[in-house]
């Protein structure tokens, strides 16, 4: 039963949903609070709305996504203007690529609070933070801590981090990608 203080979830990426085919899912208080239901063919930011809604007034959710979901316009840029107008969103890490099994590209986790501190999203670029392990990327003990450490001092480090006003990320359209607020290092 709910509510839940931790929820810790890697749901299926981009799957197809009834969404707006389904007239009890229009009027269910877990999605139709954000103003739009995620798109029919990518119900990723339904599973965000669906953990939302069981996390505890102190609670923090870590989800595993897809990263289209970070960026692509339409009904999922109307949710996620109102998980950051909400501010919900506590921060993003960005994954190496190639990190779990039948998945080739660089994931992301979205990082949820119901409590948060300050109105600011932190972003964390961990994407070169693996060690290889035959031919899957693996995070070491060491990387796992390095981006905990990231986590908890929320601050800018130049091309790893980027703690951002969430009137900011707003006036971005709500853009949530890493890589629109961490500049890559040159190399």
């Amino acid at each position: 039963s709910k509510p839940f203080d931790i929820i810790v979830s890697n749901p299926p990426y981009s799957t197809k949903w009834e969404g707006s085919d389904n007239a009890i899912l229009i009027s269910d208080e877990r999605f139709s609070i954000a103003g739009a239901l995620a798109p029919k063919s990518k119900s990723d930011l339904a599973f965000v709305m669906h953990i939302l809604n069981y996390l505890s007034p102190n609670g923090t959710a870590a989800i595993v996504e897809f990263p289209g979901v970070l960026y692509r316009s339409g009904a999922e840029a109307t949710i996620r203007k109102y998980l950051v107008g909400k501010n919900y969103i506590d921060c993003v890490i960005q994954l190496p690529e190639n990190l779990f099994f039948g998945v080739s590209i660089a994931t992301c986790i979205i990082v949820i609070k119901k409590n948060k501190k300050d109105t600011k999203t932190l972003f964390i670029n961990a994407s070169n933070f693996f060690i290889k392990s035959t031919n899957k990327n693996k995070l070491s003990n060491e990387n796992i801590e390095r981006i905990l450490e990231l986590y908890k001092k929320r601050e800018n480090i130049e091309n790893i981090c980027a703690l951002i006003d969430n009137s900011d990320i707003l006036a971005n359209e709500a853009n949530l990608s890493v890589s629109s607020y961490v500049e890559a290092k040159d190399t």
